[in-house]
């Protein structure tokens, strides 16, 4: 059902009734945007404003779930991560803050080789201004 709808159109009232029970049943704006072209980053949360509805909140795992993916698994039914897909997430944030402190140690002793061969100051003191 995707149709383009141009500027300044008024979408049918049974797009928004759908677009709006889709997205109290879990899925997100973004995705409900690109389903049925919806222009204007604010359209969906103004018709949930007009119908006296709240947006939901959703954590950063169910914004990227899409549609048919937390419809696959009964056992994540009630829309909550599969726990093999979040330790995956957790090593490789853990991965990446690894690297960002080894990152962190090369800078600075790369400061302190340059300073001392340089014999110059790189570094800014406190209370400088």
């Amino acid at each position: 059902m995707t149709r383009t709808y141009q500027e300044g159109y008024f979408y049918p009232a049974s797009l928004k009734e759908q677009v709006i029970r889709e997205y109290q049943s879990g899925y997100s704006m973004n995705y409900l945007r690109i389903k049925y072209d919806i222009k204007g980053c604010d359209t969906i949360r103004r018709w949930l404003h007009a119908k006296g509805l709240r947006t939901i909140p959703q954590k950063n795992y169910l914004a990227k779930m899409t549609p048919s993916a937390s419809n696959q698994s009964p056992k994540n039914s009630g829309q909550q991560p599969d726990i093999e897909q979040l330790q995956q997430e957790l090593k490789a944030a853990q991965q990446r803050l690894e690297d960002a402190q080894i990152k962190a140690q090369m800078l600075e002793r790369l400061i302190e080789l340059a300073e001392q061969r340089h014999q110059i100051s790189i570094r800014k003191k406190d209370g400088t201004r």
